[in-house]
């Protein structure tokens, strides 16, 4: 009889010891498996968490920060009475090998002593400004601080213009002065043509046509 009950509770003892190895086994493999599948979504989460910084500080600067100065306007003969530079005239309507700049298209603003034009033609982005040479940084209104690979000048109807391009006499940037205005001309390539930049043909018909 004392063998038949030694024999039971060896019996559950083993089962037991058993069942908690099992346990055991069963839990390690859990927490291995959530500590996998949290360390992916960990870097994600960090990631996310800096750009929620950075736009947090971008939207508090904004908020801090002063008005957006720029008005829109209706014509470009509008922003030019706001931005106090007397006329304005844009390439709309000139054909180049880009197409002819729709004015349908065209948005015009301003500021005090700028005016600005931004128009797309097919794929290329054109912004064109006209300012008040006292407030130019240097002869250049363009707000473009990029740096380029190319630098150079040339003549466009005996007025000197100054030009920057990835692409060596492909102008990305190109700025001139006139009397008291200084202009801008800057064409931003899409596509994913980052290099993108103005032919000099299609260069001297867009800057002859801005006054």
């Amino acid at each position: 009889m004392k063998k038949v009950i030694l024999g039971i509770c060896i019996t559950a003892l083993a089962a037991f010891a058993l069942a908690g190895c099992a346990s055991g086994g069963s839990a390690a493999t859990s927490v291995s498996a959530d500590a996998s599948a949290s360390a992916e979504p960990s870097a994600s989460t960090s990631e996310g968490t800096d750009t929620a910084s950075e736009a947090g500080t971008a939207s508090s600067e904004g908020q801090a920060g002063m008005a957006n100065p720029w008005s829109s306007a209706a014509s470009a003969q509008e922003a030019a009475d706001g931005a106090g530079v007397g006329s304005f005239s844009t390439p709309v309507g000139t054909e180049t090998s880009l197409g002819i700049m729709d004015e349908s298209w065209a948005e015009y603003s301003y500021m005090e002593g700028l005016a600005e034009c931004h128009c797309p033609v097919a794929a290329v982005e054109m912004f064109i400004r006209k300012g008040l040479a006292d407030i130019a940084n240097e002869g250049d209104v363009s707000g473009d601080y990029n740096a380029y690979a190319h630098t150079w000048t040339t003549d466009i109807n005996g007025i000197t213009v100054t030009c920057w391009g990835n692409r060596d006499q492909e102008a990305t940037k190109t700025i001139w002065a006139d009397g008291d205005y200084c202009y801008s001309l800057l064409a931003i390539g899409g596509g994913g043509d980052s290099d993108f930049g103005l032919s000099p043909e299609d260069l001297a018909a867009f800057v002859s046509a801005i006054k």
